[in-house]
Parts: structure tokens; C-alpha cells; sequence
């Protein structure tokens, strides 16, 4: 399972990445392990939270939306993360 997910990921876009969903510890993990990226930013919504992963290097970033739940899903990716400076 590990390694399909870890496959799912690196193949994902934008698309496909919305049907890329799992708890956030296993998504992190693997984001973590075979593609170096942590989390960078974390935002609430009304309906749970956004959390952005990204390399130290800005070279590649990923987007998961946890539902209230527990359920979290790949959003989004790509590459170039480019933190603004702004916010705290």
C-alpha cells in the first residue's frame, strides 16, 4: 500500500490528485520519506484544514485539504514552491 501511495503521489496532478486521499500521518510520511517535502503551512476552513508540504529547496510542493474527519486528500501539486515573506 505504502509504495502506491508513494506512486500516486509523485504521478499526481491537479486532476488525478483528488482522488489521492488517506489519513494526514500516512500522507505526510510518505511525502516526507520519498520526496523530502514537510509541512510549510497550515490554514483552518470551515470545513477542516489546508496543509501545504514543501521541499527546503522549493523544489517541489503539495497541497492536502483534511476534512473534519480525518480524511485527507491531495489537492494539488507541483513544482517551484516560492514562500512571499508575508503572514506569520
Amino acid at each position: 500500500m505504502r509504495w502506491l501511495l508513494a506512486a500516486l503521489v509523485l504521478a499526481a496532478t491537479p486532476a488525478s490528485a483528488q482522488n489521492l486521499c488517506a489519513t494526514l500521518d500516512k500522507i505526510a510520511d510518505v511525502l516526507r520519506e520519498d520526496h523530502r517535502e514537510v509541512p510549510v503551512q497550515i490554514g483552518d476552513t470551515r470545513a477542516g484544514q489546508v496543509v501545504v508540504f514543501a521541499t527546503p529547496d522549493g523544489g517541489t510542493w503539495t497541497i492536502v485539504v483534511v476534512s473534519p474527519d480525518g480524511r485527507a486528500c491531495v489537492v494539488s501539486d507541483g513544482k517551484r514552491w516560492r514562500a512571499t515573506g508575508r503572514g506569520a
